[in-house]
Parts: C-alpha cells; sequence; structure tokens
C-alpha cells in the first residue's frame, strides 16, 4: 500500500470506530427509554448494545493498531476494550 492510501485506510477505520460506540451509546438510550410490556429487557437491551459497539469499535481499533503500529496509548486500550468484552461474555454467560 501507497503511504496515502494507508493514512486513508486508518482514517476511515478511525472515524468508523467512534462512529460504531456513538451508534452504540444511542440505541442504549432509545433502549432505555422504550417502554417494555411484560417483561423488562430494556437494561438488558442496552448493554447488549454497548457491548457491540465496544467490541465493533475494538476490532476496528485492531485493525488500525495492524496497519499503523501506532500510537502506543492504543495498545492500552485495546487491552481494556478486549477485557470489557470478556466481562461481557462472562456476564451473558
Amino acid at each position: 500500500m501507497m503511504p496515502d492510501d494507508e493514512l486513508n485506510v486508518t482514517q476511515c477505520v478511525a472515524g468508523l470506530s467512534v462512529a460504531s460506540l456513538i451508534v452504540a451509546s444511542v440505541v442504549a438510550l432509545w433502549f432505555l427509554n422504550t417502554p417494555t410490556s411484560f417483561f423488562d429487557l430494556s437494561q438488558y437491551m442496552a448493554c447488549v448494545a454497548l457491548w457491540l459497539g465496544n467490541l465493533i469499535s475494538m476490532l476496528l481499533n485492531a485493525v488500525f493498531w495492524f496497519i499503523r503500529r501506532s500510537p502506543r496509548w492504543l495498545r492500552w486500550v485495546l487491552a481494556i476494550q478486549a477485557g470489557l468484552t470478556l466481562a461481557g461474555l462472562l456476564w451473558v454467560g
């Protein structure tokens, strides 16, 4: 890949990562504000939306790090996101 192509790809990946977290937050708030009739699934669905947003963001951040190998703090962000993703899996299972 040419350096300009690499920069364009990583900018798109970073933007998609942030967008996935924003969309997940909006969906979680929507679930929390919708009334439920019989079962109270809104809190569960909000947690699932946030978990999926974190999972998508983590995968996109991993692609970003794999391409650029920088910045150094992104490794810590990936470790925290991986921990939260595993915690969500353990909570559901």
